[in-house]
C-alpha cells in the first residue's frame, strides 16, 4: 500500500516535470527515472551552493566597502574640523585687527568719537522709547 502511494507520487511528479516525454517512451525504466531525478536534485544542490557562495562573496565585498566608506567619512569629518578651526582663528585674528584699527581712530579723534557715540545713544533711546 505504502509503495503504491510512493509510486503514485513519483508518477505525479514525473508527469508535471520535464521528464514526462521520457516516461511516455515504452523503453523507459524506473531506474532511469530515479537516476534522472537524482541528477536534477544534484543540479539544484549545486545551484544552491553556487548561489550561497555568490551571496557570501557579495556580503564580504559590501562589508569592505562599508568599512572603507566609514574611514573616509571619518577623515572628511576630521578635515572639516581642522578647516573650521582655521577659519575661526582667522576670524578671531581679523576681528582683533579691526578692533585695534577702530581703537586707534577713536584715540586720534576723541571729540568726534564722543559726538558719534552720543548721537548713537540718543537714536537708540528714541527707538526704545517709541516702542
Amino acid at each position: 500500500m505504502a509503495r503504491e502511494t510512493a509510486e503514485r507520487r513519483l508518477v505525479a511528479r514525473v508527469c508535471t516535470s520535464d521528464l514526462a516525454p521520457m516516461v511516455a517512451d515504452s523503453r523507459f525504466s524506473w531506474v532511469e527515472l530515479e537516476m534522472s531525478v537524482q541528477d536534477q536534485k544534484n543540479g539544484v544542490r549545486e545551484a544552491v551552493e553556487e548561489a550561497q557562495g555568490t551571496i557570501s562573496e557579495t556580503a564580504e565585498k559590501l562589508k569592505g566597502m562599508a568599512a572603507d566608506a566609514g574611514g573616509r567619512a571619518h577623515e572628511f569629518a576630521r578635515e572639516a574640523g581642522r578647516q573650521a578651526s582655521a577659519a575661526a582663528q582667522t576670524a578671531y585674528g581679523t576681528s582683533n585687527e579691526v578692533l585695534d584699527l577702530v581703537e586707534g581712530v577713536v584715540r586720534e579723534n576723541v571729540w568726534t568719537s564722543v559726538l558719534i557715540a552720543g548721537a548713537l545713544g540718543y537714536g537708540l533711546a528714541c527707538l526704545v522709547k517709541s516702542r
